[in-house]
């Protein structure tokens, strides 16, 4: 075993050696021309070794190569750099303990074991030390946590703790179920507040998250959830009802949609109310339609408006009424039209100037036009004058039509109607 008075020794002589080397060629012109050489490896290796700085110790020797003289000389000081640097490592590791840096002190205890194997003991039991005082800690981290509320995080500290310490595992498993209890009895509360104030959704998740933490409560928040959405699907049948009286219709079946996703018993009550709700949403939108139909449109010589569009299966032509081939599919169309003069010169107006689009087919005014009382004659309007008459068509059955009014020199009109009643 080298100790340090060896070390001494060797130095001494080394120095002696390079001492005499530098006087026996000092003289020299050659050597008077250049630098002195600077320290080889092994030489300040010892140096710094003399000095107790290890870490710098253990670089310089591990730069020593194996064509070195020194090289096998040099192995058993750097075990000697090894020891001295472990345990300069250890008591770091250990002051690192008191400054409550566990996981510093831990590092640095295994890089002592990785710098100096022999004193894996002694690193050992201070990562032991770390992982208990940080055990300890991290309990009463989460005692805390857990009169603030903060149960989540109590509960993971908790956790952590037994991770790090099993001797506490007991300690720590009691803390945990008080957490849980806790915790679930909070959430319980939680879930009766939101139901008071009518947040049912967040009830039900309040309490489905109280079972989930602590499965011993589930006859009380069951209790509480089926509580939660009886009151909710009234308040959404509520909802929807009075969301259709105040013509929301798109709220008012949302609502009713809801309630049957969290009770499909109520599927029918819904059903009726969103058939409702479609209805009066599809008669309202009719009514904006028929109403734009009802104005003039047009941006040339004149303005088209449609009043009335009637559908009927039969037509009553003179002394006889007029029954349809296929009145199942086809229907009488009586349109009642007003022309108006928007430009500055007398225009003529003719009902051969209109046709009806559906389903791409265009059709032409019916002769039985011309049988009715009050039908749109040819004449010539003065500017800002209104002609009006009935128009009579032979159409398929449907809900919408295109008119196209066409005159003569004029811009195309294309507008849209509605029938407004069926005889």
């Amino acid at each position: 075993m080298i100790n340090r008075r060896d070390i001494k020794q060797n130095i001494i002589l080394i120095a002696l050696s390079t001492l005499l080397i530098v006087q026996i060629i000092g003289c020299s012109p050659l050597f008077r021309q250049s630098h002195i050489q600077p320290k080889n490896p092994f030489e300040q290796a010892m140096e710094y070794l003399e000095s107790e700085q290890y870490e710098a110790a253990l670089n310089a020797f591990n730069k020593i190569d194996q064509t070195d003289e020194h090289y096998e000389e040099s192995l058993e000081y750097q075990k000697l750099a090894q020891e001295g640097y472990s345990q300069i490592l250890l008591k770091r590791s250990e002051s690192y303990i008191k400054s409550n840096n566990f996981s510093k002190a831990i590092d640095t205890a295994k890089e002592a074991i990785n710098v100096y194997p022999d004193i894996a003991e002694k690193a050992n039991d201070l990562i032991a030390d770390a992982n208990r005082i940080n055990s300890e800690s991290l309990l009463k981290s989460s005692r805390k946590y857990l009169e603030d509320g903060l149960f989540e995080v109590a509960y993971d500290l908790a956790d952590k703790a037994k991770g790090l310490n099993p001797n506490i595992n007991d300690e720590a498993n009691t803390l945990q179920c008080e957490i849980q209890r806790r915790h679930s009895q909070a959430l319980l509360e939680q879930s009766k507040n939101h139901i008071l104030n009518e947040s049912y959704e967040s009830a039900i998740k309040a309490a489905n998250d109280a079972i989930s933490v602590l499965p011993d409560v589930s006859e009380e928040a069951n209790n509480l959830i089926d509580r939660a959405k009886l009151e909710y699907l009234q308040s959404l049948l509520h909802q929807s009802r009075n969301n259709i009286e105040n013509n929301k219709f798109s709220q008012a079946i949302t609502a009713a949609k809801k309630a049957i996703d969290i009770d499909p018993s109520v599927k029918d009550e819904a059903n009726k109310l969103i058939e409702i709700a479609e209805t009066k949403q599809e008669e309202i939108i009719l009514e904006e339609k028929i109403s734009q139909m009802r104005l003039f449109e047009g941006n040339g010589k004149v303005g088209v408006s449609a009043e009335k569009v009637i559908s009927q299966s039969s037509f009553n032509y003179g002394y006889s009424m007029q029954k349809l081939e296929d009145p199942k599919n086809t229907c009488f169309l009586l349109v009642k039209l007003a022309v108006k003069n928007i430009s500055d010169s007398t225009v003529h107006v003719n009902p051969n100037y209109i046709t009806l689009v559906v389903d791409k087919f265009v059709y032409n005014p019916d002769v039985k036009t011309y049988s009715m009382d009050n039908y749109l004659e040819g004449i010539n309007l003065r500017p800002d004058t209104i002609t009006a008459g009935w128009v009579v068509f032979i159409v398929p059955k449907a809900e919408s039509y295109t008119l196209v009014y066409e005159g003569s020199f004029d811009k195309v009109i294309e507008k849209e109607i509605y029938v407004t009643k069926t005889k």
